[in-house]
């Protein structure tokens, strides 16, 4: 699916301050999933093309535990929404927020689709349990330039994830390429589990921008 990338890349602050800026759109939802007693789930209108979903205190609606961006996505007469952002503030993170967020979105009957980056450790990793967090529904890969579409189940990771291209790096001998993302993990620029990913699929890897995830 998506190329991977460093989550520390994604601005959380500029985030919370756009779903703030909708505080007055939200209506909380009277949801079946379990979460906090001082909690509440709450969505935007479901008929637009954009839709936030977010769980935040029941009483102070503008401190957010956690909150989803998603955006309408027509493919092949299918009906998707597609992960824009998700984010879990610090103070409630190891809570399973992430987890409630996407239950949410199922709850609601939205088919959602990832979109063509995700973070590892972060939504790689969360999107690879959905076949066990929702066992009544279909995890695919969908290639957004063939439109072909395969059970996520029968394909080896290195189908699914990749790096962006860059032709200075595509370039380089395997030992020049190895040292680089080592040296990328070292400055920060990537985190741990990009380093290993990269260096254990380098003879595979590339640009997966094109390939999707959905839930339907």
């Amino acid at each position: 699916m998506p190329n991977l990338f460093n989550p520390t890349k994604f601005s959380m602050f500029t985030f919370f301050n756009e779903v703030r800026e909708k505080n007055a759109e939200f209506k909380k939802y009277n949801s079946q999933i379990k979460v906090s007693s001082d909690s509440s789930l709450f969505c935007t209108d479901l008929d637009e093309d954009v839709i936030f979903l977010k769980i935040a205190t029941s009483n102070n609606t503008n401190e957010i535990w956690g909150t989803m961006k998603l955006s309408y996505l027509l493919i092949s007469n299918h009906s998707y929404y597609v992960v824009e952002k998700i984010a879990t503030a610090e103070k409630y993170r190891k809570q399973g927020i992430a987890k409630i967020l996407y239950s949410f979105a199922v709850e609601l009957e939205l088919n959602i689709m990832s979109d063509s980056t995700q973070t590892s450790f972060g939504s790689k990793e969360i999107w690879s349990k959905f076949s066990i967090y929702f066992p009544n529904k279909n995890v695919y890969i969908i290639n957004t330039k063939t439109l072909s579409k395969r059970k996520f189940i029968t394909q080896p990771e290195q189908n699914i994830w990749g790096k962006q291209s860059d032709e200075d790096f595509d370039l380089l001998e395997n030992d020049d390429k190895l040292y680089l993302i080592h040296e990328m993990f070292l400055s920060n620029a990537i985190t741990k589990a990009q380093e290993l990913f990269f260096m254990n699929n380098l003879k595979v890897l590339s640009d997966k921008h094109h390939i999707r995830l959905t839930l339907e």
